[in-house]
């Protein structure tokens, strides 16, 4: 295997990524893209706020098992199991994450919701459920998030950075 060249200058990749002090929320931080940000994020040094799309059993459990994880790293991590298909479920999630958390830097929205079949076998109350909780949750959470960052001092004219993940299974 070949050895990769030490630069006396050159910073660790996450360094250049600070994040200690920052505040995020991760939406879907339960598995998947979600998760793995969160984590980043928390290796990064960001203190966190993980939200589960719905109020499932497995979910609330996946959720759990992340913010164990994030606490192994030294952050901060709170739980929350919330159905963000909502615009007050979103509202209400955002605005008690802030609170306790004295405010909110980032937020990842990471909706994961694949029903893993052909268009023709989807019934409509399933296309519904998918826009919902892919589409309308990430829409009422930026909304929900961007009245919170308003109350924020900008930094270099920022007030908070809203990051919306798409899985790429959305072109099958």
């Amino acid at each position: 295997m070949a050895k990769v060249p030490k630069w006396e200058n050159a910073k660790l990749s996450l360094d250049a990524y600070d994040l200690s002090g920052q505040r995020a929320l991760v939406v879907g931080a339960a598995s998947g893209a979600g998760r793995a940000i969160a984590l980043a994020l928390a290796e990064a040094g960001a203190d966190l706020a993980l939200c589960s799309e719905t109020t499932l059993a497995e979910e609330a459990l996946a959720i759990r098992k992340t913010a164990r994880d994030v606490r192994e790293m030294g952050r901060n991590a709170i739980e929350q199991s919330t159905d963000v298909s909502s615009g007050q479920g979103a509202q209400v999630m955002v605005r008690q994450v802030s609170k306790e958390m004295g405010g909110l830097d980032i937020v990842v929205n990471a909706p994961n919701l694949f029903l893993g079949k052909a268009a023709t076998k989807t019934s409509d109350a399933e296309w519904s459920k998918v826009l919902g909780q892919n589409l309308g949750a990430t829409f009422f959470v930026c909304r929900a998030a961007g009245k919170e960052m308003l109350k924020n001092e900008p930094t270099n004219r920022m007030r908070g950075r809203i990051i919306n993940v798409a899985s790429v299974l959305g072109e099958r």
